[in-house]
């Protein structure tokens, strides 16, 4: 590994893996059809059509938690502003969408 042209070797080699690494990174395509990962004849693939078909559009949850030692559903208005905040994060996934 002391020697001049092991060194060279490895550098060499390392910049070739830097640079396939890099065109790789630029030329990523994301999403991955479902139905392609199971096999032609597999009762997954017409889930995993119907999935698209019927989910497609919404394909991300968005989850949000309500939580607090104050939380009283059963409280009219607690769960009249909780409905608030669910009207305005729909209204702004609305507009950023």
């Amino acid at each position: 590994m002391n020697k001049p042209w092991v060194k060279c070797i490895v550098l060499i080699v390392f910049a070739a893996y830097l640079i396939v690494a890099s065109w790789g990174i630029t030329n990523i395509k994301e999403g991955l059809e479902k139905r392609n990962t199971a096999n032609y004849d597999s009762y997954s693939v017409k889930y995993y059509d119907m999935d698209d078909l019927y989910f497609k559009e919404y394909a991300y949850a968005i989850s949000v938690v309500f939580s607090g030692p104050n939380l009283d559903l059963s409280n009219k208005d607690i769960r009249r502003k909780v409905e608030t905040i669910t009207q305005v994060i729909r209204y702004l996934k609305l507009l950023i969408s």
